[in-house]
């Protein structure tokens, strides 16, 4: 489940003595229910948006329909009916041709691996690769520290469990300037599908992570965002990909054009 920081809008603290009832009800509370009446209307709500009973709901069985949609495509290696977002900053693509962020959609079907290294905060380019092979070995090549700088922000805890890893972890955030909701991804870890995990809420109301973040905190080395979840589903490649270096502070992906975009994230040395 995803943590919320303390007195932010969405977190539910809990006194650790509380039993599991207490526990349930300032669950219950926390997504509007008080009532047995309020319980049924938002059963109701979630039973109308997914076509299904208000009993399935209430039994935690109703679930999202996971049928292959029609694919009107034949795949090659790293194309499919993707689209980009325009950027507000300018684009090194292949390591030689210098593109308008605004003009990125004209590679339209072209799965594109972003790559941010610049260090520090907000960058003013990025390079765009359009095999991701090619944006690998860039990477390889790029030195890292083996500290984060005097002024980095580190990182205090959001409950996430621990895997002793050696390392700064990542940290990605709901909003930007690294506010709201967050969590942290330890070194040599990966979350391949974060419509699966829950930002705020509970039970048939909850909010995942998919699509909800908006500033990212780089850890020890390379960052990899998926515009898709990873490993794809239904024969769809995983999409493109934006690759965050050592350390690397973006306040706002808007900019880049991956705000509200990521749906897997992983904090590996390369892109596998």
């Amino acid at each position: 489940m995803g943590h919320g920081i303390a007195g932010e809008k969405g977190a539910c603290v809990m006194d650790d003595g509380a039993s599991d009832l207490e526990r349930a009800k300032l669950l219950l509370a926390e997504g509007g229910i008080t009532s047995i009446d309020d319980l049924v209307n938002k059963a109701a709500e979630a039973a109308r948006e997914r076509d299904c009973s208000v009993a399935e709901v209430l039994a935690g069985r109703s679930h999202e329909d996971h049928r292959a949609p029609e694919i009107a495509w034949r795949a090659e290696p790293h194309r499919g009916p993707f689209r980009h977002r325009p950027l507000e900053i300018s684009v090194l693509l292949d390591d030689r041709e210098e593109v308008d962020g605004r003009d990125i959609r004209k590679w339209d079907g072209t799965a594109l691996d972003f790559v941010v290294d610049g260090g520090g905060e907000q960058p003013e380019r990025v390079r765009a690769f359009t095999v991701g092979a090619a944006a690998a070995e860039y990477m390889k090549s790029v030195e890292f520290a083996p500290d984060p700088p005097k002024d980095f922000p580190m990182p205090g805890s959001d409950g996430t469990p621990s895997f002793h890893v050696t390392g700064v972890p990542t940290r990605f955030f709901e909003h930007s300037v690294f506010s709201g909701n967050w969590r942290s991804l330890d070194l040599a870890h990966i979350l391949t599908n974060l419509t699966a995990e829950t930002m705020t809420g509970w039970w048939f109301w909850a909010v995942s992570w998919n699509d909800q973040i908006s500033s990212v905190i780089g850890g020890s080395n390379w960052t990899t965002m998926w515009e898709h979840v990873f490993p794809p589903r239904y024969g769809y490649p995983p999409g493109s990909r934006l690759h965050l270096g050592q350390f690397q502070m973006i306040g706002n992906l808007v900019p880049l054009g991956w705000n509200d975009r990521v749906s897997a994230i992983s904090h590996h040395y390369f892109p596998e």
